[in-house]
């Protein structure tokens, strides 16, 4: 399956990221839709396959952490979740891990990296 067949669903409460975020996988070749907070994004991803998550930790309406414990609702309940964020608690970050985060990538995330692991995962 090429990339333009894979379907991202980028989730970031900050308009410059997202749109960073989304300019960035369409330039990859990457189908995307994005989600302003977590509760816009759990509706989508009800809604709609997609076959990435990229997650901001930190949201209004619905956090990251909150937004995984829904994964099992999810129309590919099991979507890998890339989440990104700022916080270094490490203590937080285990508990995004045991929530269903396939993987945590510290902001600011660095492009190569982000678009390697986003293709390891799919």
């Amino acid at each position: 399956m090429s990339k333009t067949n894979k379907r991202i669903l980028v989730v970031d409460d900050d308009a410059l990221l997202q749109e960073l975020l989304v300019m960035t996988m369409e330039m990859e070749g990457y189908q995307v839709t994005a989600a302003s907070n977590g509760k816009q994004a759990m509706d989508l991803a009800r809604a709609e396959q997609f076959d990435m998550i990229l997650l901001d930790m930190m949201m209004p309406v619905l956090d990251g952490i909150r937004f995984l414990q829904f994964k099992s609702t999810f129309k590919s309940p099991t979507v890998p979740v890339l989440v990104l964020t700022a916080v270094h608690d490490q203590e937080k970050i285990s508990n995004v891990l045991q929530a269903g985060a396939s993987q945590v990538l510290s902001k600011p995330v660095d492009t190569q990296v982000l678009l390697e692991t986003v293709s390891r995962f799919l």
